[in-house]
């Protein structure tokens, strides 16, 4: 089976790619493991059709808007502590 895209989700461990699966394309977004040092892909994830694609496609500023406004209130107190420090050595 060969994807016809594929893309590291901020690790090797996470991926997204596209593929053909008994002649329907499937969005696939799922864990890999690695054996034999081959990355495979793993039981847990996910696999979307092209419109469910569609679906999560188009609400996704409305999910990065919730995502923003969700960020201060579910930082751990010890990232909060941290949060000027980090500031500081941003800037």
């Amino acid at each position: 089976m060969t994807n016809s895209f594929e893309k590291e989700l901020g690790s090797e461990r996470r991926r997204i790619t596209v593929r053909q699966f008994k002649g329907s394309t499937l969005i696939d977004i799922r864990e890999y493991y690695k054996k034999d040092d081959e990355w495979k892909p793993g039981s847990k994830g996910i696999s979307l059709t092209p419109d469910q694609w569609a679906i999560l496609a188009e609400c996704a500023p409305e999910v990065s808007k919730a995502i923003n406004k969700a960020k201060p209130s579910t930082l751990k107190q010890e990232d909060e502590d941290e949060l000027p420090k980090k500031r500081k050595r941003e800037n």
